[in-house]
């Protein structure tokens, strides 16, 4: 906290702790009633940015990754498949490596043809992305609880997802296989049919809830103006 001037990055990262506990305890209902755990096949969880907690709230990734393997193990004796939990990047070093890679030479776009995924391992991630020369450095080692990939959609729109994983071998970055990525042909048939034409590197699950939380402007004037006389007021 910063006393003496703005304090956006602690509101920052106090809004996506919360927001990856109420994901957590959202999937925990499930529980309190095992026949709910059958309609699991056909749910997907979306989050707007990674699935990681930084900073100061960095130690419940542990927590995250302990509990979610917990969960998905019931999931799995009930639905004999894993949880499908994805994260949509917006911005970041990541989206914006996607789209110099889908860059030709010419300074044209797609150099990626539709329909193909790029699952990056640590030493790509270091040496191309976040720029590390340590030999010792793996990218988000204790504060993730997911794996990033690059994926272009059918009809030819990036998306960076990261995708929930559940073991100790789906979480070693020193590889990069399919098996890593938890059902991930059924995230690719998602993003294709959810990605957002009008948000860049979104989908419309985020953009719905985003429309459904913003507060329309005239609604908004008329209630900011009501806090201002009541303060008026007193």
């Amino acid at each position: 906290m910063n006393p003496s001037g703005t304090n956006g990055e602690m509101y920052g990262q106090i809004k996506e702790t919360f927001k990856k506990i109420q994901l957590i305890h959202l999937i925990r209902s499930f529980e309190k009633k095992p026949e709910w755990f059958g309609t699991l096949r056909n749910i997907a969880f979306f989050m707007e940015g990674s699935l990681t907690v930084f900073s100061t709230a960095s130690w419940l990734a542990k927590s995250f990754r302990e509990e979610l393997e917990r969960i998905n193990k019931k999931v799995r004796e009930n639905c004999n498949q894993d949880l499908l939990i994805l994260g949509i990047e917006r911005t970041g070093n990541f989206v914006n490596h996607f789209a110099d890679i889908d860059t030709k030479k010419d300074g044209t776009d797609d150099n990626f043809p539709n329909q193909s995924v790029f699952l990056p391992t640590n030493d790509y991630i270091k040496k191309n992305i976040v720029l590390n020369d340590n030999p010792d450095f793996v990218y988000l080692e204790d504060t993730a609880f997911g794996r990033k990939f690059f994926y272009k959609t059918k009809a030819g729109y990036r998306v960076v997802p990261s995708i929930a994983t559940y073991s100790e071998y789906q979480r070693n970055p020193l590889m990069a296989a399919e098996k890593q990525f938890p059902r991930l042909a059924d995230c690719l048939v998602l993003l294709d049919k959810l990605v957002s034409s009008r948000y860049e590197n979104s989908v419309m699950p985020l953009a719905t809830a985003h429309a459904e939380a913003a507060i329309p402007l005239n609604i908004g004037k008329r209630i900011f103006d009501d806090i201002a006389k009541q303060i008026r007021s007193n």
